[in-house]
């Protein structure tokens, strides 16, 4: 790539608003091919500086000699191949290995041998002929774009592409290409490919479970088989159609953000990208296109921002802090603040214009999703902004969409009981948040179980309301609450029918939990309270304690520090044994503690 890429305020606002972005994502992917460009030969030199043998037997210079041969005579061919996210996250995870001294010089070779398939996916796109040595990772290689040819044994493989089409052989093992290489053939595995159109927009993406450097996190999915693969390109259809029926406008520039889609075989309704893949998405199988549509648009959102953030830094260093961020369980650093609020930004918006579809079925799914994303962003462009992180860029940035939700806020109501839901909805991920990364010191806790113990009044005991914020790894929390909240959204019942409904599609949900979503505030506050007692130091029942009385009007330290009355709590039942209603202490807290909310 030559020249440098400019980023004009224009570009930034146009991103961080979503209006006009397209031409802005066109130069993103030109940033992405020149990082790509410039891993390659990173990777070079590395692998001469730390591991020459290793790099003379994996010959990645003949396959980058083959790379070059296929840019001069198709430079748009490995343009589409050094873009791909197969090619960008082997590169980024060789150029890791080869970096480390001390890498197991085997795995090395193999990495490294990883151009070879490159190349060959090239050169055959080209129509080159050519002839490459590469070694095996695993026993397979794979080509980008095309899929994996596996051998029964580790070693070399020799890739040949001449007058009788392209094959690998390695031993006495030969793989032929299939004319149409993404259907499986004896020893090749296709990458397959989903396509939908909707009102003249397409969205082309492969379905890779192939890819050695795939896994953005554990769990991803082996091969799939046809069954599955045809369920998810249905899914990913229909999901189009709403897409683009929703903003024809977002719906083009995803398309252009969008490239693989890498099937996730556990945990449910996760997903995941990577700065290494530019459009890959790593997602469990959706069957509401609304929720896929979500997730496509968050990881879509990711994407971009990696992608400028390679080109623009938008943070000054990063100092340690941890801060809440919209929907994470966990404390984040700015960097992933940053990053949770433009991944909403783009939620908000689909959720927005999608409450004005004309589908003949309830808007309050979208009337609740909209308010509670744009409350959710809200707080992250406030923190953003008052967090001092941001250099001018990023001020520019976070400005932009702060301004822009503010916007949507004056023009865009949202009727009853919806905003009340977000509102619920919002509290309730606050304090859970809080009970899991918020504590404190423990000679306040001692000294405040020892005077309730002693009958005293609560003591203005000095850092009661300080708080050391760690990071939280333990288990998300199951958001009981919102799960009802989702159910009872999407519900076409009311009544005695939705409470079966609630019951029946959220298992796990307990009587004080329903209580609350059928606002029965009183009976929800004394059946969390029943619970605590009983023994359950579960903080979904501790924040439910705490958005129960807030419902009731007793709102006080529970709704403001959840996790100090919790803590209190446990420490006087270590210190004195029997437990006692939880009310109690959060009322006789109330006087010592400022809001901190």
């Amino acid at each position: 790539m030559n020249g440098v890429l400019m980023i004009t305020s224009r570009d930034l606002q146009a991103l961080a608003t979503g209006r006009d972005e397209l031409a802005m994502v066109t130069i993103l992917r030109v940033g992405q091919l020149g990082k790509h460009a410039l891993l390659l030969r990173a990777i070079m030199h590395a692998g001469q500086q730390n591991h020459p043998e290793e790099y003379a037997a994996s010959g990645y210079e003949a396959a980058y000699d083959l790379l070059a041969s296929a840019q001069e005579a198709h430079g748009e061919v490995v343009t589409s191949l050094l873009l791909h996210p197969q090619t960008a996250a082997w590169a980024h995870a060789c150029l890791r290995l080869t970096q480390d001294l001390d890498a197991d010089p085997g795995h090395v070779r193999e990495m490294l041998g990883g151009l070879g398939g490159v190349a060959a996916a090239a050169a055959i796109r080209a129509g080159i002929e050519f002839e490459l040595a590469a070694p095996l990772r695993r026993g397979a290689l794979l080509l980008p774009t095309f899929g994996q040819a596996c051998f029964p044994t580790s070693g070399s493989v020799t890739i040949r592409n001449d007058g009788q089409g392209a094959s690998l052989t390695s031993g006495d093992t030969t793989v032929k290409l299939p004319a149409d290489h993404r259907e499986d053939s004896p020893g090749w595995l296709g990458l397959r490919e989903i396509t939908a159109e909707s009102a003249g927009v397409r969205l082309k993406v492969d379905l890779d479970d192939l890819g050695p450097d795939r896994a953005m996190r554990t769990g991803v999915a082996g091969r799939l088989d046809a069954d599955a693969v045809g369920r998810w390109s249905d899914r990913v259809r229909r999901t189009w159609i709403l897409m683009v029926a929703v903003s024809h406008k977002r719906a083009v520039s995803t398309a252009e953000v969008l490239a693989t889609l890498i099937p996730q075989a556990e945990r449910e309704g996760e997903s995941a990208s990577t700065r290494d893949a530019f459009g890959a998405v790593q997602l469990t199988e959706c069957d509401h296109p609304g929720t896929l549509a979500e997730t496509l648009v968050h990881e879509a959102q990711h994407s971009k921002l990696n992608a400028l953030l390679d080109l623009c830094p938008l943070l000054h260093e990063d100092d340690g802090r941890l801060y809440y961020s919209p929907a994470r369980s966990d404390a984040r650093p700015v960097h992933g603040l940053l990053h949770a609020t433009y991944a909403f930004f783009g939620i908000t918006d689909f959720w927005r214009q999608h409450r004005h579809l004309d589908q003949g079925t309830s808007r309050a799914y979208p009337h609740f999703q909209f308010a509670m994303a744009r409350e959710q962003c809200l707080i992250g462009t406030g923190t953003l902004l008052e967090s001092g992180m941001l250099n001018t860029d990023g001020l520019a940035f976070v400005a932009s969409m702060d301004a822009t939700l503010r916007s949507w806020g004056a023009d865009e109501e949202v009727p009853e009981p919806y905003a009340t839901w977000a509102r619920a909805a919002i509290l309730d991920h606050r304090l859970l948040w809080k009970l899991n990364n918020l504590h404190h010191h423990a000679d306040t806790l001692l000294r405040l179980a020892k005077a309730w113990i002693a009958g005293e009044p609560a003591p203005h005991a000095a850092g009661a309301t300080e708080q050391v914020i760690r990071q939280w790894l333990g288990v998300s929390p199951s958001y009981i609450r919102l799960k009802l909240r989702y159910v009872e959204a999407r519900s076409p019942q009311s009544g005695e029918r939705l409470y079966a409904d609630l019951k029946a599609e959220v298992r796990d949900a307990n009587d004080a939990d329903l209580a609350f979503i059928h606002a029965d505030h009183t009976t929800a506050a004394r059946l969390y309270a029943e619970r605590i007692v009983a023994g359950s130091d579960d903080v979904t029942d501790w924040a439910g304690l705490a958005l129960a009385l807030q419902g009731s009007g007793c709102s006080g330290s529970l709704a403001t520090q959840p996790q100090l009355v919790r803590a209190v709590y446990n420490h006087i039942g270590d210190l004195q044994g029997p437990r006692q209603d939880p009310r109690a202490l959060a009322a006789w807290l109330d006087g010592t503690l400022d809001d901190v909310l």
